[in-house]
């Protein structure tokens, strides 16, 4: 790729910014996964001919689609290769925004101290700018830090200081990383009604905002609320709904966790087969995108996998395993929402 193609990719794509960053960026990040050469391409002649700061707003734009569709190495790899070659450009809003996509990404690979090193970078960058949502961005980053180290103290602090910051902001879609945190934080305590409320809260706000991704999000994350609580008929409905919407965004990231839900679901009924099945390929389709079950999410995985081997003989739990980690996405899903006894109808 030459200059006049990369400049025309960027422009293309800074002219789609605010769906790319917005809550319908669907459309886009189904021509990007088939635009993969163009992508890197450009990225390619912006670093080597030290273009860095059209590399930071290719990377700024798109590292969000790495994240949805499974491509987490990749990503990783050009923004980190994008960071070190502006490592000694001037401090700006962007170079905050490009150490924030690098945090998050690393925190889907459990890189916690790469991850931490980045949102810290990012926060204190934006604190210098007095750039509001690029301090609650950050504060947010450091908040699923912390919530995977089951520092909770932490998470609290980073998320309510992210809160009240978003007061400055005008902007109601810098609420939405700080009600998750505080959702999550309170369901790893076991505050289930506390959970459910800020859960159902940040459902709303994803609603308000036309932004499906979080709906869907959310609404898993009420299933997995009313599976601890040990709500199981209502957790189902959730999981149904939650599998359906995700599938219809097409988004890797959310679909796992609702296949562990329903599979955690079926070996409460006794399914251990069934379960197994489930929650192998949920577990399959973390590791195809190169990252790893958030932690809040896993202590459901773990407590399913333990109640799917008590439901059935280890001969019959270990094929069902197998069946699972082998099975197609397309497969899977039809599979799940076969199986499943659960009516959904949430919205």
């Amino acid at each position: 790729m030459g200059q006049i193609d990369a400049h025309h990719y960027l422009r293309i794509l800074k002219e789609a910014e605010s769906d790319l960053k917005g809550p319908r960026p669907d459309a886009w990040f189904d021509r990007l996964e088939q635009e993969h050469d163009q992508l890197q391409g450009a990225l390619q002649w912006f670093l080597e001919n030290k273009d860095l700061q059209r590399a930071m707003e290719l990377a700024a734009l798109t590292w969000r689609f790495w994240m949805n569709r499974g491509h987490i190495d990749e990503g990783r790899k050009w923004l980190g290769a994008t960071l070190t070659a502006a490592e000694t450009t001037e401090s700006s809003a962007l170079k905050a925004e490009v150490l924030y996509g690098a945090g998050t990404l690393a925190f889907q690979q459990r890189d916690q101290q790469d991850a931490r090193a980045n949102f810290e970078q990012s926060l204190s960058i934006s604190r210098r700018l007095k750039d509001g949502q690029g301090i609650v961005r950050a504060l947010t980053g450091l908040a699923r830090v912390a919530l995977r180290q089951g520092d909770y103290p932490s998470v609290r602090r980073r998320a309510e200081e992210a809160l009240a910051t978003t007061r400055s902001t005008g902007n109601r879609r810098d609420l939405t990383g700080p009600v998750h945190l505080l959702a999550a934080v309170s369901r790893m305590e076991k505050d289930y009604p506390r959970a459910r409320e800020f859960y159902q809260e940040s459902a709303e706000l994803g609603r308000s905002l036309g932004d499906e991704r979080l709906v869907a999000m959310e609404i898993i994350n009420l299933g997995s609320v009313e599976f601890l609580a040990e709500n199981f008929d209502e957790a189902a409905g959730y999981y149904v709904d939650g599998l359906k919407k995700a599938h219809a965004l097409r988004n890797t990231y959310l679909l796992s966790p609702s296949l562990i839900g329903l599979g955690a679901i079926s070996a409460v009924r006794g399914k251990g087969g069934r379960a197994a099945t489930l929650l192998a390929a949920g577990q399959a389709l973390v590791e195809a995108t190169g990252g790893v079950l958030d932690p809040d999410d896993q202590p459901l995985f773990d407590q399913g996998v333990s109640r799917a081997r008590a439901a059935t003989d280890e001969k019959t739990f270990t094929a069902a395993w197998a069946e699972g980690r082998a099975m197609p996405l397309e497969q899977v899903i039809e599979y799940a929402l076969r199986v499943s006894s659960a009516k959904s109808g949430r919205s």
